[in-house]
């Protein structure tokens, strides 16, 4: 008699953790037993579901479902509410282990029952509908045999898949795993257990499929495989289920596919999340927010924009005939240019932005990094292939950002000092802000900067700063290589703004100017009070349409759209004000002045009826080719703003 099928055991699954030591640079003793509390908690929940839904399985092949219940009411119904109380578990749990929020890993109880509820892939291998696919024994007992056998193979393999990583978690975090991103090596990670359980799916469904007709007993993604290979692709989805729950609760960022040997998935883990931003929208997006996380550094973040555009179009150039490339002079062949250009795309700004928002040159950059992981995951493509010699789109988005990298660290930047100056030194003393007086002994020339010396330091998304003496940024921008920029010798400003006015306490023009604009400013803040009675009309009929380079514009006299004129906004001239003081101020999580342009020509562009045509005219532009181009022109611009601006 062949011995019966058992499930793992549970507490296996689980585990039972024992809490490491503080560590002085990682997460606190609390926070490591949170953690691993609120895993432990969710590889239960994990394993009730399981449970729960290979019995519904087992009932609905041995007609044994209570009431004429089918299957996938099965699967929704939480019969005996088992899975209700796991989930009830992981609240108290997180309520007594979890008062000091980790700095990485699952935070809440939630997102932990979330990601665990329903690990096993039953959809993925048997279809959408369960029961319209599930035999039972009185119509084909030997389908629904092998049926019942993939189901408990599934569930064997994703719960061994499940507790390794537990058991890996804990053994990184007792050895000062410092982010998310040292846990994604834990996912799949095999010490014996997992192969073993492996070994024994296998051979339960094999010895129960043989004979079976595996299209109609397994129509959903492995339909296509015969019995020797039917297992490859179970065993793929519950790694899928697995990864999928971790990347969820864990936020490690780890690529759940199975990929070919160019970098493409040919397993595809899940669904395909359902957009239509064409891939270079999605890597904008990818950088503003970045941006966010990072140390506001508007020129910094406006050369990264710049570089991430360089390669996407010289990405989506190098399937054109005619387009010209900014810097790699690449030519590609396709049969599917649309797809192609998507991962040439894809790999190159994720190459570049990984660069850029490094440990080395960014704030949060194990956050972003996550992020950038996650979206080449979404997309698809093996963030591990990093050829730059092939003739695949993928090997082609890594030569181009290979290119764009080496140039940045030759452009004048400095990237590899962190974009500092050393050879800027203030000439003014810090000014101590606590102290009630300003000591004018330490202004050697009011004309020049001072920094000031705080207490304490903390930038705009609320990440603290070191030191407690601001510190200059981008002194040395006017030496940058700029997009389009030119001057007459190196030695130049690229627009020379002429010399500033200068405090001089003798009069004269200069002086008086000086004052002048001093005394400007704070007429201007005085406007900014919520008691300012001016009513301004802030319409595009009397806002807007400035000649180049002034804002002395008066607005328009019709709506280009409609032909009629603009309707008025009379609003509080100071509540405007703040707002559009707030606006480029930049409080927490902003993308800086460069990135708010992004942000409008996103929104632009997002508008109902807008027409991608360039310069308004000519042929209506596919989306990918007009984000490719615009993100090209106004990062480009943007670029060279900054050189000016802060160069100047």
């Amino acid at each position: 008699m062949p011995r019966r099928f058992q499930y793992p055991g549970i507490l296996a699954a689980v585990g039972l953790f024992l809490v490491p030591a503080a560590q002085a640079d990682g997460p606190t003793r609390k926070q490591v037993a949170c953690m691993l509390a609120l895993n432990a908690a969710g590889a239960h929940v994990a394993a009730v579901s399981v449970a729960a839904a290979t019995r519904c399985v087992r009932d609905a092949c041995g007609d044994k479902l209570p009431g004429g219940e089918t299957a996938d009411q099965c699967l929704a119904a939480d019969r005996g509410g088992a899975v209700g109380r796991a989930k009830q578990r992981t609240v108290a749990i997180a309520g007594r282990k979890c008062r000091e929020a980790p700095p990485f890993g699952p935070q809440n109880a939630q997102e932990v029952n979330d990601a665990f509820a329903a690990p096993l892939r039953l959809r993925a291998v048997f279809g959408p509908e369960l029961a319209a696919v599930l035999k039972t024994t009185a119509t084909d007992r030997a389908a629904a045999g092998c049926q019942v056998a993939i189901a408990k193979g599934l569930a064997l393999v994703t719960l061994a898949e499940l507790g390794e990583f537990n058991r890996c978690k804990r053994f990184k975090l007792r050895h000062h795993a410092m982010s998310a991103l040292a846990l994604q090596t834990c996912v799949g990670v095999d010490t014996g257990r997992l192969g073993r359980a492996r070994k024994a799916a296998q051979a339960l469904v094999s010895r129960k499929c043989a004979g079976v007709a595996l299209a109609a007993a397994a129509p959903g993604e492995c339909a296509a495989d015969a019995l020797p290979d039917l297992f490859a692709c179970v065993g793929f989805q519950a790694a899928c289920g697995t990864c999928n729950a971790v990347n969820a609760a864990d936020h490690v960022g780890r690529a759940c596919h199975q990929f070919n040997d160019v970098g493409i998935a040919t397993r595809y883990c899940g669904d395909r999340p359902v957009t239509t931003q064409p891939v270079a929208r999605q890597w904008d997006e990818e950088t503003l927010a970045a941006i966010r996380r990072d140390n506001p550094r508007p020129p910094v973040h406006a050369r990264n924009l710049f570089h991430v555009s360089v390669a996407m179009y010289d990405s989506w150039a190098a399937y054109d005939a005619t387009a010209k490339p900014y810097l790699t002079h690449e030519r590609a062949a396709s049969t599917d240019v649309e797809r192609d250009r998507a991962i040439a795309i894809s790999f190159a700004a994720y190459r570049v932005l990984s660069e850029r928002y490094s440990p080395d040159l960014a704030l949060n950059a194990g956050a972003s990094q996550v992020s950038f992981d996650a979206r080449m995951n979404a997309l698809g493509f093996d963030k591990t292939y990093t050829d730059t010699t092939g003739s695949g789109p993928a090997a082609l988005g890594n030569r181009i950002a290979a290119a764009v990298i080496a140039f940045g660290k030759t452009d004048g930047s400095k990237e590899d000092e962190n974009y500092a100056d050393p050879t800027y030194k203030p000439v003014n003393q810090p000014l101590i802000v606590k102290t009630p007086d300003i000591d004018f002994a330490t202004v050697a020339d009011p004309n020049r900067w001072q920094p000031l010396a705080l207490d304490k330091m903390i930038g705009q998304n609320g990440v603290p700063l070191p030191g407690k003496v601001q510190t200059s940024v981008g002194s040395q921008w006017g030496d940058v290589t700029p997009f389009a920029l030119t001057r007459a010798s190196p030695t130049d400003l690229y627009l020379d703004p002429g010399p500033q006015p200068q405090l001089t306490g003798l009069g004269g023009a200069t002086d008086l100017t000086f004052k002048a604009q001093v005394q400007q400013v704070i007429e201007l803040s005085s406007r900014l009070t919520p008691d300012d009675p001016t009513m301004i009309d802030i319409s595009p009929a009397s806002l807007g349409n400035n000649p180049l380079g002034t804002n002395d514009g008066h607005g328009y006299p019709v709506n280009p759209a409609t032909g009629q004129p603009y309707t008025p906004e009379v609003v509080k001239r100071g509540d405007f004000g703040r707002l559009i003081a707030e606006y480029w101020a930049d409080g927490p999580t902003s993308e800086t002045p460069p990135g708010h342009w992004n942000v409008l020509a996103n929104s632009v562009a997002d508008t109902p009826g807008f027409e991608r045509r360039f310069r308004g005219t000519g042929p209506v532009l596919d989306p990918l080719e007009w984000d490719v181009k615009t993100y090209f022109a106004i990062n480009g611009a943007l670029h060279d703003a900054a050189i000016a601006c802060w160069g100047a």
